[in-house]
């Protein structure tokens, strides 16, 4: 494991509902291609803030690379709507795009 995530793991074991470390952690499993791992941090995210506009995409990036478009599609969805239920247009945008791209 990297040391980053490390860190990150040790500050969670301090604050077990934070839902950037939580955010931060999942990312760093994407980048050590640990995709079920980064998952399951993406849902504890959910869990723990279900209007996280930056999980949205980035676990739909994850559905994505391991070939799950329908899901991908669909959580790109569901971020859409959660981003502009919080006022976060750029990233409602951004999601769109990639749901475009999709197709």
């Amino acid at each position: 494991m990297s040391s980053r995530l490390d860190s990150l793991l040790e500050l969670l074991t301090k604050e077990p509902d934070d839902a950037f470390l939580l955010y931060g952690i999942a990312l760093e499993h994407m980048s050590i291609q640990n995709y079920q791992t980064a998952e399951d941090y993406f849902l504890k995210l959910f869990n723990v803030d279900p209007n996280y506009a930056a999980g949205y995409m980035q676990y739909a990036l994850l559905k994505e690379k391991t070939g799950d478009i329908e899901t991908a599609r669909n959580i790109y969805k569901k971020g859409i709507e959660t981003a502009k239920q919080s006022g976060d247009i750029h990233a409602a945008n951004e999601m769109g795009e990639f749901l475009n791209e999709l197709g």
